[in-house]
C-alpha cells in the first residue's frame, strides 16, 4: 500500500477484482476497530474475534458498497451491528444459565411441550429429565444444536439466526425442524428404557 492510497482507491481495485487489497484496508483500519468495538465490550478478546467477524463480512459485501457514506462509517456500522447481536446472545446466555430447572436451565413447560411421553412421573422429574435433555442435546451434531439453542433456550428470531449463522431462513427452519425431532425420539427412548428398569 503506498502512503497516498486512500479508502476509495483500495475499495476500487478490491472490486476490480484486486482482493489482495482487502489486505491493505484491514492493516489500515484494524487498529482503530478493535478500539472501536472494545469501548462497546467489557472483554478485549471478545472484542478481536469481532473485529475479525466484521472485516470478514465487510469483505463478502465490500461488492455492494457504492461511497455513498465513509468506508469507515460503513465498516463500523457493520461493526456496531456485530456488538448488539453478540450483547443480545450473552445477555440471553446468561439469563439461561442462572435460571431455574434442569441442566441449564431447562424449563419444565419446554421438556413437557417438546418430549413426546405419556409417563407423568418422567415429566415431574425434572432434575433428571433436564440431564437426559442436555445428553441429548450433546449428541446432536453442530448444526442442528447450535439452531436449536439459539431459538429455543435464547429465544432468538429465525431472522437473528440466520444472521449469526449466516444461512437462509429456511435453512434455519429446516435444521430446527430436524433437531426437535431427533430430541423428541432420544429423550422418548431414553424415558421408555428408564420405565423397564
Amino acid at each position: 500500500m503506498t502512503a497516498t492510497s486512500t479508502d476509495a482507491q483500495l475499495i476500487s481495485r478490491i472490486q476490480a477484482g484486486d482482493r489482495a487489497a482487502f489486505g491493505d484496508l484491514v492493516d489500515k483500519h484494524h487498529d482503530h476497530l478493535v478500539r472501536f468495538i472494545s469501548r462497546r465490550l467489557a472483554d478485549h478478546s471478545d472484542a478481536e474475534d469481532l473485529a475479525q467477524e466484521t472485516l470478514i463480512r465487510a469483505y463478502s459485501a465490500i461488492d455492494d458498497f457504492r461511497g455513498d457514506a465513509k468506508f469507515t462509517t460503513w465498516l463500523f456500522r457493520i461493526a456496531l451491528n456485530m456488538v448488539t447481536d453478540f450483547r443480545a446472545i450473552e445477555a440471553r446466555r446468561r439469563a439461561v444459565t442462572s435460571g431455574a430447572g434442569g441442566a441449564w436451565g431447562m424449563p419444565q413447560q419446554w421438556i413437557a411441550g417438546h418430549v413426546d411421553t405419556d409417563d407423568p412421573e418422567t415429566l415431574l422429574s425434572t432434575r433428571e429429565l433436564g440431564e437426559r435433555l442436555a445428553y441429548a442435546i450433546a449428541g446432536l451434531s453442530a448444526e442442528l444444536r447450535s439452531v436449536l439453542l439459539l431459538r429455543e433456550f435464547e429465544e432468538l428470531s429465525y431472522a437473528e439466526i440466520a444472521r449469526a449463522l449466516h444461512c437462509p431462513v429456511t435453512t434455519v427452519r429446516s435444521r430446527l425442524a430436524r433437531a426437535r425431532e431427533v430430541l423428541a425420539s432420544a429423550i422418548a427412548a431414553d424415558a421408555k428404557r428408564q420405565v423397564r428398569h
